[in-house]
């Protein structure tokens, strides 16, 4: 199919216009007739509204920082700040950054800010909240998430990525087919969109930033073992799996030791690589404050 070797060729060629290749995905997605692709392609070109649930890539989690000021003129300047003085209901949306742009308009940022960092200030009635919340000898004045512009040029990846694996996959199925649905049914195409584009259950890699870690659409801060247990659950680790960690913690003494490792590596082959043990090491090392 001429249209899939398009999207193949375009894919391959990391200064192609990233917009044009998500249009000629969404001919493709009219053509497989599956509406779940055509709203990821619409989603990626125009950005995502308020209302839309956002892939798991788009949810980063970002570091804050402050400027703070103190008693006769003294000052902080970009004073990272700890966030386990905020509330839990302030907690995520000062640790977790949505990406709800368009492609272009990522690619956009990433040309303007070539190798430096975006900021995204913080709402002013939290600011108010917590301007004494971090140390009580300097009051915070104002306080930004940060985030490096190379993370959205991983977006940026991704998305290519997955259109090239995608293409390859039906591309594979088909043939030289000229209609796809000649060869595959709705639900085999359904089943590959489903594996390539939302099958982001497993957690194979983390994020860590500011003393916390991040893996898939959720964050473990120190001393937050109810986090660390619902993160371990959503990568498919039981919950007579869970109790045995808390026995292992307190083996090593509250420690990243030996008896935690052993269950970590243990977990990770267990659940079928839905979860790399390094991802599990970044989330009890953040539990155990040692990040």
């Amino acid at each position: 199919m001429k249209l899939l070797n398009e999207i193949v060729a375009g894919a391959v060629q990391p200064e192609g216009s990233l917009a044009a290749l998500l249009r000629q995905s969404l001919v493709l997605a009219h053509e497989l007739k599956n509406e779940e692709l055509e709203r990821w392609c619409l989603g990626e070109l125009n950005g995502y509204d308020g209302a839309s649930e956002l892939p798991p890539a788009r949810r980063l989690l970002a570091e804050s920082r402050g400027f703070m000021l103190g008693r006769m003129g003294a000052k902080i300047y970009d004073q990272p700040l700890s966030l386990h003085v905020v509330e839990e209901r302030d907690r995520d949306q000062l640790l977790m950054l949505e990406i709800r742009q368009g492609v272009a308009e990522l690619e956009a940022l990433v040309r303007d800010h070539g190798g430096g960092q975006l900021q995204v200030s913080w709402p002013a009635h939290l600011v108010v909240k917590y301007q004494m919340s971090f140390d009580p000898r300097w009051v915070l004045n104002r306080a930004w998430q940060v985030l490096p512009t190379q993370t959205l040029v991983g977006i940026c990846d991704r998305v290519r990525n997955n259109m090239l694996q995608f293409a390859l996959a039906i591309r594979k199925k088909v043939g030289d087919a000229p209609a796809p649905l000649e060869v595959m049914s709705v639900k085999e195409v359904e089943a590959k969109v489903t594996q390539i584009f939302f099958g982001g259950g497993n957690i194979v890699n983390s994020t860590v930033s500011g003393g916390a870690a991040q893996l898939g659409n959720a964050a473990v801060f120190a001393g937050d073992f109810d986090g660390l247990r619902r993160v371990l659950a959503q990568g498919g680790v039981p919950e007579a799996e869970l109790k045995e960690l808390e026995k292992a913690l307190q083996t090593d003494g509250s420690r990243y030791g030996e008896a935690t490792e052993s269950w970590a590596k243990r977990v990770s082959a267990a659940v079928g690589g839905g979860l790399a043990v390094e991802a599990i090491a970044a989330a009890i090392k953040a539990f155990l404050g040692v990040l």
